[in-house]
């Protein structure tokens, strides 16, 4: 029984000492001076404007980042369609440089073949001489 009486009295204690707590806090602003209250009110309005600042800010900085994003993918698809209209001019004109070529090799060809041709056949006499 004389555990039990402790315990009581370690309980009785506890509830005392947060009812001595409890009146001590209680009165809460009541101890603040009023100055200092006042102080905090607007402290705390100015970080309410400020938050509210921020906010825009955040909102504004979004927009600006997906208008950015979209402008980049717009740029990657044009330099695509670009770098794609460059690989078929590089390969045209390499055509056209190799159509060239066969064509002059096919003309020095053409060339060549007359002038076997003139030095293999007589040559016309003059008219007029008889």
């Amino acid at each position: 029984m004389r555990a039990t009486s402790a315990r009581h009295r370690g309980l009785g204690f506890g509830l005392r000492l947060g009812a001595v707590v409890a009146l001590a806090v209680a009165p809460g602003c009541g101890f603040v001076p009023t100055n200092r209250l006042s102080d905090c009110q607007k402290f705390n309005q100015t970080l309410h404007t400020e938050n509210s600042q921020l906010k825009d800010v955040v909102l504004r900085l979004r927009s600006q980042n997906e208008e950015l994003a979209q402008r980049a993918l717009d740029d990657l698809d044009r330099l695509r369609t670009q770098e794609e209209s460059i690989r078929r001019l590089e390969r045209s004109v390499l055509a056209y440089q190799q159509e060239r070529e066969r064509m002059a090799s096919a003309l020095e060809q053409i060339r060549r073949e007359s002038l076997a041709r003139d030095d293999a056949s007589p040559a016309p006499e003059p008219r007029g001489r008889r």
